[in-house]
């Protein structure tokens, strides 16, 4: 029998090497990910900058999309859309900062910047707003996986293989709460997810969200109506929706 190497290399070279005897069982994917996606500025909020008033550069931050896209398809059809146009699928992080970003500016009379630098009109503000915390049903980029020692473990999708499957990025992950409960939006972990349980166990709109901790194989997502808001790690890959879309991510 041919030996087996453990090699750093991407699928096509791993075969050619199996013409010659050898067996190489590890290889580097080959990532297939269009160059940056031309987008309309207008139709992205521009974030991930401090002091964005003063300090506004389109080189950086990231811009998410005004109105959700890829609906009627499941998670990693959604994932695959997107990353064909050169786009992501937002993770839980930039959601989050969306979210509060949104909710600040309505609730504040703050400004939001779209992706060229200028100012987010008033009723579009409102209409995020509204969608945010009665009209919302996202999925985000991000998968739980735990091993045999109750440690988590996610999955984003970051690119595609020559054969159009998706490639994914793998880590471990925090996950301060481990049952589902009412928590603040804005105190979370670096990956965006809730860090601590509130007293108060019942739901305000615009105050706070209900967290749903994860379940093994599943996905996150978020969802509003009138008389909810959760950020679930719950969510089944496999749904798909009409209304269940995605806020895809350019980043720059």
């Amino acid at each position: 029998m041919a030996p087996i190497y453990k090699v750093d290399m991407t699928q096509k070279q791993a075969e050619g090497f199996k013409k010659f005897g050898l067996n190489p069982v590890e290889y580097k994917p080959e990532i297939s990910k269009p160059t940056i996606a031309d987008i309309v500025k207008s139709d992205y909020i521009k974030l991930g900058i401090k002091n964005i008033e003063k300090n506004f550069d389109e080189n950086k931050g990231f811009n998410i999309a005004i109105n959700p896209t890829e609906q009627n398809q499941n998670w990693e059809q959604q994932n695959i859309s997107l990353l064909e146009k050169g786009l992501d699928m937002s993770i839980p992080k930039e959601f989050m900062a969306f979210y509060n970003s949104v909710l600040y500016a309505y609730q504040n009379n703050k400004p939001l910047f779209d992706a060229g630098g200028n100012e987010v009109k008033r009723d579009v503000v409102e209409q995020l707003y509204n969608n945010l915390t009665s009209k919302e049903w996202t999925n985000l980029n991000m998968r739980f996986e735990e091993n045999n020692n109750g440690i988590w473990t996610i999955k984003e999708a970051v690119g595609l293989d020559e054969n159009k499957n998706l490639i994914y990025n793998e880590k471990r992950i925090s996950v301060p709460i481990s049952e589902g409960c009412y928590v603040n939006p804005k105190v979370l972990t670096t990956d965006g997810i809730p860090r601590k349980k509130l007293k108060n166990q019942s739901f305000k709109r615009g105050e706070n969200i209900y967290f749903w901790s994860p379940v093994k194989g599943r996905v996150v997502g978020f969802f509003a109506d009138v008389d909810r808001a959760i950020l679930s790690c719950g969510w089944s890959p496999s749904d798909r929706d009409s209304i269940l879309g995605v806020r895809a991510v350019r980043h720059e």
